[in-house]
């Protein structure tokens, strides 16, 4: 069972899970040693079991939490996408439209259709029939063509009001369930309707899960901000500024060999190393190797 065997792989560190991913082909046993890395770094957990690994669904789990973050805080969505054209560009190859993230024309298309309010009602409690989501469900038609396209999913006459709903809101990993039947709602008293609520058991999980990537996003910006204090305090170029034929001044990064030797003293390299093993996860490793010149970074932490 590949579940198993993802968890009882080895324990790999950032920097040997890298090491893998330059491998023109991997051994089960390495590819079993990265998914547990990711996933453990994502979910932020000590240790990992086959139950985390399957609720995760191949992945399924970590595009919806990423889906839901983003709407919830429209800033991530932004930053991610110019990461991934930062990354893109690192390339100079130029930029064709499959390069870019989707992420900001997804949470703005689920904010046109008006569906921020319908994240806050399950999550505040709220209970709905089919009426409720009329208005919602009309306008979602009315834009069938533009979500079929940003958001994957097609909306044609056979797909209820309640369906359009949930469907989109387990994109965001928010599941529902049918709580109750009920003939006494206000306005269609003595029609039978299903009232629909919040799945809280599968939202206490979404919730702590949120909750440990947002305390962890706040710990990055102080751990690095402080390494880089300590390094720029050793006198060691972050960016280099040359003239440029009496035009604006260029910047240079530390990878362009510039001045590099000032790095190299014992008391930087103590500080990239400190830097490098506070640093937990992917976000964190990327932004030092975005910032310290590989050779430094190298022999920092060999």
């Amino acid at each position: 069972m590949e579940a198993e065997a993802i968890v009882s792989a080895a324990g790999l560190t950032s920097v040997a899970i890298a090491a893998l991913e330059q491998k023109e082909t991997t051994t089960p046993q390495e590819r079993w040693a990265i998914a547990q890395f990711y996933l453990k770094d994502f979910y932020e957990l000590e240790g990992l079991t086959v139950e985390d690994v399957l609720w995760d669904g191949n992945g399924r789990r970590r595009a919806e939490i990423l889906n839901l973050e983003a709407q919830l805080l429209p800033q991530r969505a932004i930053d991610r996408s110019i990461k991934a054209l930062e990354k893109q560009a690192q390339w100079r190859q130029g930029y064709c439209p499959w390069d870019f993230s989707h992420i900001e024309l997804r949470r703005q298309m689920r904010q046109v259709v008006g569906f921020d309010e319908w994240i806050n009602q399950p999550l505040q409690g709220l209970e709905w029939t089919k009426y409720d989501v009329a208005s919602f469900a009309a306008k979602a038609r009315d834009l069938a063509a533009q979500i079929k396209v940003a958001l994957n999913f097609t909306i044609h006459a056979k797909v209820s009001d309640v369906q359009i709903l949930h469907q989109l809101l387990g994109q965001l990993g928010i599941k529902v369930k049918l709580c109750r039947w009920s003939r006494a709602i206000e306005g269609h008293a003595g029609e039978k309707l299903r009232v629909y609520g919040l799945d809280r058991e599968h939202w206490q999980r979404v919730s702590k899960i949120l909750e440990r990537r947002h305390l962890q996003r706040e710990v990055l910006p102080s751990s690095l901000n402080e390494g880089l204090e300590r390094i720029s305090g050793h006198g060691s170029p972050w960016f280099i500024t040359t003239p440029n034929q009496g035009e604006d001044p260029t910047r240079h990064s530390p990878e362009d060999g510039i001045e590099v030797q000032k790095w190299l003293t014992l008391e930087v390299l103590a500080d990239v190393r400190a830097m490098w093993r506070s640093s937990q996860t992917t976000d964190e490793r990327d932004w030092v190797r975005e910032n310290v010149p590989a050779q430094v970074l190298e022999r920092a932490i060999a």
